[in-house]
């Protein structure tokens, strides 16, 4: 899941560290598209506004498509199988669900916040069982999973007098039982402040276009992953100690953004702050340079994948085992802007994840990885 400066602030202490790496090693891999659903399509397979990624044991692929609140499981060909779920309040049905994830044993976990509920179902599509959990609020993508344990976890505020606490809830396998525990420390030096856009007329904020900011991950092996955006540098800690395990520091360099690029950032700021009704907001704090760190994700054998701002057309990430030693570094040459904001789903040698055409169509792609030379 990501933590994102937007979604959630968190503070860093950057002390402890047991190590450090070098830049990514020579090894270069690459990513082969070899299935795409959504964009141009029609049918099951077109898609609005997708929330919802994951994987089944038989590499079925799950899509919650958010407008019309549907999960849709596709075989691994890609051909339509069935609606999961439909837009409803009983048992089964979803009413806001913005996210899901498939736990070890192959059962789908729903997210579904305006019910404050989480929909169970089984490997084949199946509806298992509901959960009505305490609510806490609503972010535009669901910050959580599954852990290798079967628990239920995501991040979520905790209210103390007028402080929103970053946390975590992580609910037992059969959610018969809630801990929560305290986000581990990072980036305190970064203020929420410095990378947002505050709406004083209405409840909105956006980020700052170029501006440093909070990258975080909490993954399914119980890590926090955390980095700042304009530095190559990615700290692990353990989620419940909060201690911090290791140190991963690259070499990227942060390059300038173009005139258009600052155009662009400059030409959407200034329309949401006219949806929002929004004044004041002072344009020269758009930021100068590309972020050197996007994303952060982790694959099914633990090993970190750290989406870069290496280039403009294309998705490059940095691998590194689970040691923090380089392993490669990855190239996309699958089509489609990453959406921000979301984790790639990595199995093997299989890479799940969601991109948007011009036109912001939502498409899933399925890419072969390739261990070249």
């Amino acid at each position: 899941m990501r933590l994102t400066a937007v979604t959630l602030a968190i503070g860093l202490l950057v002390s402890g560290c047991t190590g450090e790496r070098r830049a990514a090693g020579p090894a270069t891999w690459r990513l082969v598209e070899d299935l795409r659903m959504g964009g141009a399509d029609s049918g099951a397979s077109s898609f609005s506004d997708i929330r919802g990624l994951a994987v089944t044991p038989a590499g079925g692929i799950l899509v919650l498509d958010y407008q019309p609140q549907e999960i849709r499981l596709f075989d691994s060909a890609g051909r339509f199988v069935k609606v999961v779920a439909r837009k409803g309040e009983g048992p089964g049905e979803i009413t806001s669900a913005n996210g899901m994830a498939a736990g070890p044993d192959g059962r789908l976990v729903v997210n579904d916040p305006q019910s404050r509920r989480f929909s169970i179902y089984d490997a084949s599509g199946a509806f298992v069982e509901q959960h009505v959990v305490p609510g806490w609020g609503y972010g535009y993508l669901w910050n959580g999973g599954v852990d290798t344990a079967g628990r239920t976890y995501e991040a979520f505020y905790v209210r103390r007098d007028t402080l929103h606490i970053p946390s975590i809830r992580r609910f037992s396998p059969d959610f018969s039982s809630t801990d929560t525990l305290p986000m581990p420390p990072c980036m305190s030096d970064l203020k929420r402040e410095s990378y947002l856009f505050q709406s004083k007329e209405r409840n909105g904020v956006m980020g700052v276009p170029y501006t440093a900011e909070v990258v975080g991950y909490v993954d399914d092996r119980g890590s926090a992953w955390c980095a700042r955006s304009d530095e190559d540098l990615v700290i692990q800690m353990n989620a419940e100690s909060g201690d911090t395990v290791r140190t991963i520091r690259g070499t990227r360099a942060a390059a300038p953004i173009t005139a258009a690029e600052h155009d662009s950032a400059v030409a959407g700021v200034e329309a949401f702050a006219k949806q929002l009704g929004a004044t004041g907001w002072d344009l020269s704090r758009i930021g100068k340079l590309r972020p050197i760190i996007l994303n952060l994700s982790t694959d099914d054998a633990g090993r970190l994948w750290v989406l870069t701002g290496a280039a403009d057309s294309v998705s490059i990430y940095d691998v590194y085992d689970r040691d923090g030693a380089p392993l490669a570094t990855v190239r996309a040459n699958f089509t489609g802007s990453s959406v921000p904001g979301w984790h790639p789903v990595i199995r093997g040698d299989r890479f799940y994840t969601i991109v948007t055409d011009a036109d912001g169509v939502p498409a899933v792609v399925r890419a072969r990885l390739e261990h070249t030379p």
